[in-house]
């Protein structure tokens, strides 16, 4: 698009009176125009980079705390089994409140796939 302006204003420099002063302005404004927004659109664009490593940063982070927490609890539970907690027949809810009277703020629900 710029490149089209720019043989726009070489050939109007050139062939004066072919266009209108009226073309000429609108064609001209909406140059203007269309450079506003498309610098407000890269401005946007960054900020968008940055909001998305931001996120990334933040989403590590909480997925490491988290894993680290699920470690710790599947370590505990083979250095000390809960057999009540792994029976096959207990509802998950069962085995959730069994897990929180051991101390155990949340749990994986992989532990106890039947």
């Amino acid at each position: 698009m710029l490149e089209a302006f720019r043989r726009f204003e070489e050939l109007s420099s050139v062939i004066k009176d072919k266009i209108t002063i009226e073309e000429e302005i609108k064609t001209r404004e909406g140059m203007k125009e269309l450079i506003g927004t498309y610098q407000h659109f890269k401005y946007l664009l960054s900020e968008l980079e940055s909001c998305k490593k931001g996120y990334e940063k933040k989403r590590k982070s909480v997925q490491g705390v988290l894993y680290k927490s699920i470690r710790r609890m599947n370590s505990e539970i083979k250095k000390n089994p809960a057999k009540e907690v792994l029976q096959k027949n207990m509802t998950l809810s069962q085995k959730v409140c069994k897990l929180k009277s051991l101390g155990f703020g949340f749990y994986n629900r992989s532990l106890f796939s039947n």
